[in-house]
């Protein structure tokens, strides 16, 4: 099949911000955060993988305002500590803001904080992509640097594909897997000796060959691009506030908030693994 996005819709979503202080977001994108492996659990799903996570009012709120969204496993811990986690997402960034975070004050740890906008798809019970809404990945440190490389990777290896089957179309435009795949987790030491330590960053799901089947598969659409470039244009103010960039303290610390809750996530809410879509290989569990 022949894609040819929409022009309107590329330049839409490659949108320069405006300046603004204050702003918040004028729609519903819940924010989920990347978690390193911290159980040595297998049945703990993201505790023992790596992955995402979002507190449960966040997700009821995209639900209530995108339509189901599978593949969340549940907390079932009080108010604050009740969380949804999930291995991996399928993610077309539209838009990103960053900030340094500086050792020097309060809690924050050296490095970026990078907030990654991103229409979100999950693969459905009959290996469907399918689209859902906006989300906020939230990335902090090494794992938004291993991030920035994953994207650039990802560029690289689908880029013959989108020339010759896309017309040129650009990488956010094919849902990119981002997540932690296969039956162990892949440990990355970070940090300097003596002071290292393992992490469980963010991966992009490999498929080997790129070709036009996986462009068909993971195009988003031209409707999703023009939500994408919608979103985009109201993000703007947001993407460039001057307020958060230079905030002397973070929102609440979300990996706090999941330490606080890891008692009460049930391994048997972890369990269920999908069928993987045809495009991956037999045995992989993509959505767990």
């Amino acid at each position: 099949m022949a894609i040819t996005v929409d022009q309107k819709y590329v330049q839409g979503v490659g949108l320069a911000g405006a300046e603004s202080d204050g702003i918040q977001l004028p729609y519903v994108a819940p924010l989920a955060w990347w978690t390193n492996k911290r159980s040595n659990n297998k049945d703990d799903g993201v505790d023992y993988f790596g992955g995402w996570a979002m507190k449960l009012d966040d997700y009821d709120a995209g639900v209530r305002e995108y339509g189901v969204l599978p593949n969340w496993y549940d907390g079932d811990g009080g108010n604050i500590g009740q969380l949804k986690t999930c291995r991996s997402v399928l993610v077309a960034p539209f838009g990103a803001r960053k900030r340094w975070m500086d050792k020097e004050k309060g809690d924050r740890k050296t490095g970026t904080h990078l907030l990654q906008l991103a229409y979100i798809a999950y693969i459905d019970n009959d290996r469907k992509v399918i689209p859902w809404g906006p989300m906020i990945l939230s990335m902090k440190s090494t794992t938004a640097m291993a991030y920035d490389k994953l994207v650039a990777e990802w560029a690289g290896s689908t880029y013959a594909a989108r020339q010759e089957f896309a017309g040129g179309a650009p990488p956010h435009f094919f849902f990119m897997p981002l997540g932690t795949f296969g039956k162990e987790p892949v440990l990355t030491e970070v940090g300097k000796a003596p002071n290292t330590s393992k992490v469980t960053h963010p991966q992009v799901f490999q498929y080997g060959e790129f070709g036009e089947k996986q462009i068909d598969y993971l195009y988003v659409g031209n409707q999703v691009a023009g939500y994408m470039a919608e979103f985009k244009a109201q993000s703007l103010d947001w993407l460039s506030d001057k307020k958060w960039k230079s905030s002397e303290s973070l929102e609440e610390d979300e990996s706090a908030t999941h330490a606080a809750a890891l008692d009460t996530i049930s391994p048997a809410d972890q369990v269920f693994r999908p069928e993987p879509p045809e495009l991956f290989p037999e045995g992989l569990d993509f959505n767990h």
